[in-house]
């Protein structure tokens, strides 16, 4: 094939595909025209009634029964935390383990197990309560006007 003969094929080409419509805009008119019937369909109304489904009772949701705690070993405490607020905590037992020593975060329930003595701080003691074994701890500020408080869980 000359050099000619492929130049001249090249414009044919050319030709060709400016004389053809484009395949793009035929596609694009098609999807015009789908889209445009699928609105109409979505537009009328639908006759038929749909059943709501049906719900449990609230009581059957509430008589779930709540996990009992697993019994303790010989020679440990538990001590459960219920965060109502922000409040820094370190909790360490008597083997100097660190238990817990994080942010408590408001609506946060945290039960931990060791051996006591336990060495305990709070950074704002109003936003949680404590039980051992399953008894309140009743705790305080360490000092008068402050949130802190620094103290040792013995035993329940």
């Amino acid at each position: 094939m000359s050099k000619d003969d492929s130049s001249s094929d090249q414009a044919a080409a050319t030709e060709d595909l400016t004389t053809d419509p484009d395949p793009v805009q035929i596609a694009d008119t098609e999807s015009d025209t789908a889209a445009s019937s699928a609105t109409e369909s979505v537009s009328e109304p639908v006759s038929e009634s749909v059943p709501e489904p049906e719900s449990e009772p609230a009581s059957e949701l509430a008589s779930e029964p709540v996990p009992e705690p697993e019994p303790l070993a010989d020679g440990q405490t538990r001590i459960s935390l219920t965060f109502s607020g922000d409040c820094w905590t370190e909790i360490s037992d008597a083997t100097g383990q660190r238990l817990f020593f994080e942010m408590g975060r408001t609506g946060r329930n945290v039960d931990l197990t060791g051996t006591a003595p336990f060495a305990v701080l709070f950074g704002n003691v109003e936003n949680v309560s404590v039980r051992v074994d399953d008894s309140d701890y009743p705790i305080s500020p360490s000092t008068p006007g402050s949130r802190t408080a620094r103290l040792t869980i013995i035993e329940p």
